[in-house]
């Protein structure tokens, strides 16, 4: 495991046992289990980092009023996704939108 990888998992692993009682937690807490085996199973932070952003985004998490540990991970999610190359963004944005136009018009072939 790299050092992004590492901070990350400690990240992750403070806010795993962080609870939380002012969010709905159990598909985040699930989400935050799922990372942690992920950057276990050498999966990249990137990815990672991206799947606990969804995460935040599907539950509707108001960071302010999180925990200090979820704060914690949260801003270092943030911090990362700000730090991608414009071929990284791009890739991204193309493939939802692959998808999403999948999902709105159906299969295309």
């Amino acid at each position: 495991m790299d050092m992004d990888a590492q901070k990350l998992f400690t990240l992750v692993d403070a806010a795993y046992n962080q609870p939380i009682t002012n969010q709905p937690s159990d598909s985040y807490r699930q989400a935050l289990l799922a990372a942690a085996i992920d950057l276990n199973n050498n999966v990249s932070p990137q990815q990672v980092t991206i799947k606990l952003y969804q995460a935040y985004y599907r539950n509707y998490m108001v960071p302010m009023t999180l925990p200090r540990q979820h704060r914690d991970l949260y801003q270092y999610v943030h911090t990362q996704l700000q730090c991608l190359t414009r071929t990284e963004q791009r890739n991204m944005a193309l493939g939802y939108g692959l998808i999403a136009t999948h999902l709105t018009f159906g299969p295309l072939n």
